[in-house]
Order: structure tokens, then C-alpha cells, then sequence
């Protein structure tokens, strides 16, 4: 296989899968023991890591990735697609706390077992801000974008679905897969600006709570309020949705004649299994 017969979308694969290595090569090895502040190190990482995508991005999806169907999105549409993020996260949590029990019967945990220290400036800026941007760019600008000619129901469920495993965490994995659905549909509805703008919202106030919470009674209390507003908005709009679904289609409903090829496939593949081996085992550790 030459460079030369390499698909758009065989090149977009690979870029990713550049991605992850560079990535995971410079914040947990070459840097580590260079950049103290585990923030700046993150920082470094996924700047240097995001050239090879930067090269396909600006190659083949920059004149379409901010063009999927722009318009203006209402701040009340911002607030509902907020709130399902809420209620994800909080479904995901329940969810894992019921999975960690059946773990236990086979003496398993996929629970983080790094100690936790004090988060640093830089830190909140590569979570709540440059990590979204990345991300978004990524994995809904250059990934979505470039698989939208298969159909787009296909593009933001893969780019989902990827965007989930490269967290190379189950728990984080699941949440992240589940908010990459809502992410693609921002960006492709309205645009990747406002995808962006979920994300920074999203991650920044996942970031504040698990800051406050357990500091004193008041603070648990907000965030619990806060989570029932998100749950209840969300089960409305869903209760909603539901009765008019019939009437009206929240993507479009023609499908894509166009199919990836077997090298395409191949890469892609290749792709999903070294991630999910990654995750199954930066996750999964024995009790003791």
C-alpha cells in the first residue's frame, strides 16, 4: 500500500491514530519527568500531538467544517443540550457504580487509582478550554467532517464512538462517547463553533462541581439542584420530542450511497482495536 493510494479518509485515520501516539509518547513519557506541572505537560502534549490532524484538517476538511448547516442556535437550545449533558454524566455515574459491583465478583476494579493531587491553573485551562477546542477540532472538524459523505447518522455515531475510546478510561469512555453524540449534532445543525462552546461549558462546569462538592453542605446542595434542573429539563424535552417525533426528523433521513472501502475499513478497524486494548488496559486492575 503506497502513499499515493491513500484515500482522504485512510489519511484522516491515520492522523488520528499519529494523534494518539504522540500524545501518549510526550505527557506520560518523554515529558514527564521535564515538566512538573502536569497541566503545562498536558498542554505541550496535545498542541505537538494535533499537527498531523492540523495537516489533514487543513488539507481536506478546513472549507466544510464550519459549514455543515450554520445558523443561530437559542441560548434556550444551548441550555437543553447542556442540561442532557448534565443528565449523561449523572446516568453515567449510576451506571458505573452498578458496574464496578460486578467487577468486584471477579476481584476487577476500572476505577482510576492515581492519587489525586491539588489541580493547578494550568490544568483547568487544558481541561476546560484547550482540551474542548482540540477535541472538537478533531474529532467533529476534521473526523465528522470527513466521514459526513457516508452519511451523517453514521459520521457523528463513529466519531462518537472514537472520540470515546481515545479516553482510554471505561467510566470516561461511556461519558465521552455519549456527549460525542450530542457534540456532533451541535456541530452539524448549527456549527462547530457552538459544539465548541458546549464542550468549554460542559467540562468547565464538570470541573467547578467536582471542585466544590464535599467543601460544605450549601455546596453539595447547589450541585444537586443544579443535576434535578438538568434531569427534569431533559425528561421534558424528551417527553416532548417523543409525542412529535412522527412529525418531524431531527437529522436528514436520506441515506449516503457512498461507502468506505476495504482499506479505508481496514485502517479504521486497525484503529478501533489498538484503542479498545489501550482502554481495556489503562482501565482494568486487580483488587488487592
Amino acid at each position: 500500500m503506497s502513499i499515493r493510494k491513500l484515500t482522504p479518509t485512510a489519511t484522516v485515520f491515520i492522523a488520528l491514530g499519529l494523534n494518539t501516539l504522540l500524545f501518549d509518547i510526550l505527557a506520560n513519557r518523554l515529558l514527564i519527568n521535564i515538566v512538573s506541572d502536569t497541566g503545562i505537560r498536558l498542554i505541550i502534549s496535545v498542541l505537538i500531538a494535533f499537527i498531523p490532524v492540523g495537516i489533514v484538517m487543513y488539507r481536506y476538511t478546513k472549507d466544510d467544517m464550519f459549514l455543515f448547516s450554520p445558523k443561530t442556535m437559542p441560548i434556550t437550545k444551548i441550555m437543553i443540550f447542556f442540561a442532557t449533558l448534565l443528565t449523561i454524566s449523572m446516568t453515567t455515574n449510576i451506571f458505573s457504580v452498578i458496574l464496578e459491583a460486578g467487577f468486584k465478583v471477579f476481584n476487577l476494579s476500572a476505577k482510576p487509582t492515581l492519587a489525586v493531587s491539588k489541580t493547578t491553573f494550568a490544568e483547568y485551562l487544558y481541561i476546560c478550554v484547550i482540551g474542548p477546542i482540540i477535541e472538537e477540532l478533531i474529532y467533529r472538524g476534521t473526523l465528522m467532517t470527513q466521514l459526513k459523505k457516508y452519511g451523517i447518522h453514521f459520521a457523528i455515531l463513529f466519531s462518537a464512538f472514537y472520540f470515546g475510546l481515545i479516553h482510554h478510561d471505561l467510566y470516561q469512555g461511556i461519558s465521552a462517547g455519549l456527549g460525542g453524540i450530542i457534540f456532533g449534532y451541535v456541530a452539524y445543525r448549527y456549527s462547530l463553533l457552538y459544539s465548541i462552546v458546549l464542550h468549554i461549558t460542559s467540562n468547565t462546569f464538570a470541573t467547578i462541581t467536582s471542585t466544590i462538592k464535599g467543601n460544605d453542605t450549601l455546596s453539595d446542595l447547589l450541585v444537586i439542584t443544579i443535576i434535578l434542573i438538568a434531569l427534569i429539563t431533559t425528561l421534558v424535552v424528551g417527553i416532548k420530542y417523543l409525542k412529535n417525533r412522527s412529525s418531524s426528523h431531527l437529522l436528514p433521513q436520506k441515506t449516503s450511497s457512498e461507502h468506505m472501502t476495504a482499506m479505508e475499513k481496514l485502517v479504521a478497524t486497525s484503529l478501533c482495536i489498538l484503542d479498545l486494548v489501550i482502554l481495556i488496559y489503562s482501565s482494568f486492575h486487580l483488587l488487592s
